[in-house]
C-alpha cells in the first residue's frame, strides 16, 4: 500500500506536467520497455507503413525494425535534414497507407524539434497512430500532451526530469489501455 502510494503521487504530479489524465499515466522502468511493446499493441497491417525519423533515437526506430524483419511491418524514413523542415518533411510523407509515425519531439542527435501538434492533425487524417518520445523536451519546455490525441507518449526520467535511470513515464491512449499489456 505505502509503494502503491506512493507512485499514486507520483502518477499524478507526472499527469500534472503532461496534461494529461492521471488515469492515462503510468511510472515504468524505463521508456525503451513500453515502446519495445507497442509494435505489438499497435499491430501495422501489412500493407500499411510506419513512418519514423532515419536518425531517431534507436529506442524509437528498433522495435518496428524488429517488425520489418520479421516481415509484420514496413517502415519508410525520413531524414532529418538541417536544410528544410523535419516538421513539414514528416507531414509530406504521411499518406493513406501511414498506419503510425513514430518520432522524437526533439531529436536528440541534432536537437531538431518537430511541431507534434501538426503531426497529430494529419496522422489523425489517415486514421493513424501516433507514438512520441518526449525526453529531449519534457522538463525543458512546457508541453501538453493532452492536445497531441497520440496513442503513446514516453519519457525517460534522466533528462531534463532531473531524475535517473530506472523510472519513466507513459500516457496511454485509451485504445491502448484497453489491452492487456503484451509484457507486465
Amino acid at each position: 500500500e505505502h509503494e502503491a502510494d506512493y507512485l499514486d503521487a507520483l502518477r499524478a504530479l507526472a499527469a500534472r506536467i503532461l496534461s494529461y489524465p492521471p488515469a492515462q499515466v503510468a511510472i515504468v522502468g524505463c521508456a525503451s520497455e513500453v515502446l519495445a511493446q507497442l509494435p505489438l499493441m499497435i499491430r501495422c497491417p501489412g500493407d500499411k507503413t510506419v513512418l519514423a525519423v532515419e536518425s531517431d533515437f534507436p529506442a524509437i526506430t528498433r522495435p518496428w525494425l524488429r517488425e520489418r524483419s520479421l516481415n509484420r511491418a514496413q517502415i519508410r524514413f525520413v531524414k532529418d535534414r538541417q536544410s528544410e523542415s523535419l516538421t513539414d518533411a514528416l507531414i509530406d510523407a504521411i499518406d493513406e497507407n501511414t498506419s503510425v509515425v513514430a518520432v522524437s519531439s526533439v531529436q536528440f542527435a541534432t536537437g531538431t524539434a518537430v511541431d507534434v501538434n501538426r503531426i497529430s492533425k494529419v496522422v489523425a487524417e489517415v486514421d493513424g497512430h501516433l507514438v512520441v518520445d518526449v525526453t529531449q523536451e519534457l522538463g525543458a519546455r512546457r508541453i501538453d500532451v493532452g492536445a497531441w490525441n497520440a496513442d503513446a507518449v514516453v519519457c525517460s526520467g534522466y533528462k531534463w526530469l532531473g531524475g535517473h535511470g530506472g523510472i519513466a513515464l507513459a500516457a496511454m491512449s485509451p485504445r491502448l489501455l484497453d489491452q492487456v499489456p503484451p509484457m507486465t
